[in-house]
């Protein structure tokens, strides 16, 4: 750990002669939280890091940022997992609603959100999406939204978060249990089938594979609009994220089969 300058954010971290001894019999916790630091020629010392993270501001005050592991970088921009938390709790019939940070292909993050139902009410992960991105920038919607029966808790009571990230990858089977069938030749599934292999890289790209989930970002997607109509718009390939669902509002839009390439 190395300190930061002022009005950068780093993790806050406490010291001095009134430092607890550490956590009543949670000796895993003690080691991560209670640390030994030093610093060029300053002497050793033990600090607790707290989890939040902070900044000083020029006239020497500290600004609380919010927790560590409650933020997040999705494309090199810093997320509030409480906001779109937030977001995803003001949907009708969500009780509950916990967003995890979870690895993507190519090394990239991805948000996953977790929701259980008010009593009664049966959700949809796909409408909870839609709503979303009428809210929120586009960086902060989940690559998708899990329906619960209950979230995981801890041993204090308190939501697993570990637990959830370590469940299967979103939209696996059963969820996801299909045979998979060739795109008919000359449609507009073949055509974007094709164009989201070549931006993406991805050679197994599934038909209902979310496009951004595989490793997607704005400057692939309008790579991926060339490659398939120019008539595209990337706004279409953000509101339509999967080949079939984006082949559907090309056929409705130009018809059943795109124009032969000159």
């Amino acid at each position: 750990m190395m300190p930061v300058p002022v009005g950068v954010a780093g993790e806050l971290c406490l010291g001095g002669a009134g430092l607890g001894r550490g956590y009543l019999d949670r000796p895993d916790e003690t080691r991560e939280k209670f640390v030994s630091w030093s610093y060029r020629d300053r002497p050793e010392e033990r600090l607790y890091r707290t989890g939040d993270m902070a900044r000083f501001s020029c006239d020497g005050l500290i600004e609380i940022l919010g927790r560590r592991d409650f933020q997040v970088k999705i494309n090199g921009i810093r997320v509030e997992l409480g906001d779109v938390e937030s977001a995803l709790a003001a949907h009708p019939g969500v009780k509950r609603a916990v967003v995890v940070p979870r690895a993507a292909p190519h090394g990239r993050a991805a948000l996953v959100g977790y929701v259980t139902a008010q009593h009664l009410e049966v959700l949809d992960g796909a409408s909870i999406l839609q709503e979303l991105r009428e809210r929120l920038p586009e960086h902060m919607v989940p690559a998708s939204v899990e329906i619960m029966d209950a979230l995981p808790l801890n041993g204090n009571g308190k939501i697993d978060r570990r637990a959830l990230a370590s469940l299967r990858s979103p939209g696996a089977p059963p969820s996801r249990a299909r045979v998979r069938q060739s795109a008919p030749p000359g449609s507009w599934q073949q055509l974007v089938v094709e164009a989201w292999r070549d931006v993406l890289g991805a050679d197994q790209l599934d038909d209902h594979d979310d496009f951004f989930a595989k490793g997607g970002d704005s400057m692939k997607a309008i790579r991926a609009m060339v490659r398939i109509d120019p008539r595209l718009r990337v706004s279409d390939i953000y509101r339509h994220r999967t080949a079939v669902a984006l082949a559907d509002h090309l056929t409705e839009r130009y018809g059943e089969r795109p124009a032969p390439s000159s």
